[in-house]
């Protein structure tokens, strides 16, 4: 059985909504970091020319703040000072900035300094000991 086009139970579906490409491209895609946006050349031909050869998109994506990795720390006259962004700018509960967590900090915390950080891990130490330390999990352990 046909069903004339005019007929009043026909539902008529509108088209899906599309994002406008300078949109898309400008505002989405400019924010990602750069490793990523190489994994998304090969998505279509269009893309590829975007991230591979438009300077303009180059220009904006490198103007694009980086997201926050959750822990800032410095080495400031001879004390270990850590940061995290404010509750707004982080999407889950930030780590503990003031390695509460970490036995060393309430007994020794004049002492504390920071050597090194990447990963967001951290490498403390109070002169004779070294600790790995992760702010995120809140894990640490003595470096052999």
């Amino acid at each position: 059985v046909r069903r004339r086009l005019d007929s009043p139970d026909r539902q008529i579906t509108p088209p899906p909504a599309q994002l406008p490409d300078d949109l898309i491209h400008y505002s989405i895609l400019a924010r990602l970091p750069f490793r990523l946006l190489l994994r998304l050349a090969p998505v279509c031909k269009a893309w590829r020319r975007l991230i591979l050869h438009d300077p303009v998109f180059a220009r904006v994506q490198a103007q694009c703040p980086s997201p926050a990795s959750g822990v800032l720390a410095r080495f400031h006259q001879g004390r270990l000072e850590v940061l995290t962004p404010g509750a707004a700018a982080a999407a889950v509960a930030p780590p503990d900035a003031g390695l509460s967590f970490f036995p060393v900090v309430g007994a020794h915390r004049q002492h504390l300094r920071l050597c090194s950080t990447t990963s967001g891990l951290l490498l403390v130490t109070t002169g004779s000991t070294f600790w790995v330390v992760n702010p995120a999990t809140r894990a640490f352990r003595t470096v052999p």
